[in-house]
């Protein structure tokens, strides 16, 4: 949208327009200062349903366009008044990389009364993790969440929604306390949070989980059955192909598992994955498949060049990771 549009008149036609016109959500897009102040000037003034919508088509736009830049106001609607629009702020910050929303999000974790906002701060804060771990963001957020995370999967009052997304973000890290509870969530014959402990299996990817997961892969529900290939293929034991193998060939079989076995043979890699896809490329009954499998195995050259990479000797740098201290 044209920058020369007073921003007045972008706030107006946000409030009253009945279309709720897309040019004037994508004027948000990384405003400038005196933008973003007024923003949050007349921001309060908007009926809550106005403002729950505009918060939902943000994060639809993000979703659909990496181009748009709404992180500002996403930081800004977590103190909003309404539970709906805070979900909405933590939703659309699950990809940042920036830091400063660490401290906000930990307190919505903490004391949010809406137990969805909470579960949502949670999911963020473990992907923060996951980034943190991954480099894409300072060491010290992973060292700060980590410990809140483990606090809420300690407190006997924490709501269950709460406690399944906490169990998923903290299971990045290898740790007792964080064995034990994976396994006495799986352990609870709650058939929800025994998904969300599978999830953790494949998110945490020990070999200690490899049983449970093979297991899960025969499921009766679509849903376990879908969380099991996915740990299976985070796991990435050869132990599983043969069952997602089966997976991927059963015709009745739903489809997105049918895909996530594709992947999860492209993440566990190897000679025998790679055969396995290139025997079943070639299969006329899978052939709705092809494209996918096609994908996955250039995935799995990718991936061989890449390691490849990483075995090359870089000399004195290697040495220096000797003395690191553990991130926790």
């Amino acid at each position: 949208m044209n920058r020369k549009t007073p921003f007045a008149d972008v706030m107006h036609a946000l409030m009253s327009d009945p279309a709720m016109q897309t040019r004037y959500l994508y004027r948000l897009s990384d405003m400038e200062h005196e933008e973003m102040l007024a923003f949050q000037a007349m921001w309060p003034a908007f009926p809550v349903g106005r403002r729950s919508l505009i918060a939902h088509h943000l994060n639809q736009i993000y979703d659909d366009d990496f181009m748009v830049d709404f992180e500002n106001v996403f930081h800004f609607f977590l103190s909003d008044e309404a539970a709906v629009v805070r979900r909405s702020g933590v939703m659309g910050l699950y990809g940042s990389t920036n830091a400063r929303h660490v401290n906000p999000l930990l307190r919505l974790l903490e004391t949010d009364a809406d137990d969805e906002v909470r579960a949502q701060g949670a999911a963020t804060l473990g992907n923060f993790v996951f980034q943190s771990l991954c480099g894409l963001m300072p060491a010290f957020v992973a060292e700060k969440i980590m410990p809140v995370l483990l606090r809420t999967l300690e407190n006997p009052l924490t709501p269950i929604i709460v406690r399944r997304r906490a169990l998923e973000s903290a299971s990045y890290l290898d740790d007792e306390r964080v064995f034990a509870f994976i396994t006495d969530a799986y352990d609870t014959g709650d058939f929800l949070t025994q998904l969300s402990a599978v999830n953790a299996m494949g998110i945490n990817g020990a070999h200690r989980w490899l049983p449970i997961v093979l297991d899960e892969l025969e499921s009766p529900y679509e849903d376990m059955r879908l969380a099991a290939v996915e740990a299976a293929g985070k796991i990435g034991d050869v132990q599983a192909l043969s069952q997602l193998v089966r997976l991927i060939e059963e015709e009745d079989q739903d489809r997105a598992i049918r895909e996530a076995a594709i992947e999860a043979l492209a993440a566990i890699g190897g000679e025998e994955a790679e055969q396995i896809l290139l025997e079943m490329v070639e299969d006329p009954d899978l052939e709705d498949l092809w494209e996918m499998m096609a994908e996955a195995l250039e995935e799995m050259d990718w991936s061989n060049v890449f390691d490849d990479y990483l075995m090359l000797d870089f000399g004195a740098d290697d040495d220096d990771d000797e003395d690191a201290e553990p991130w926790l």
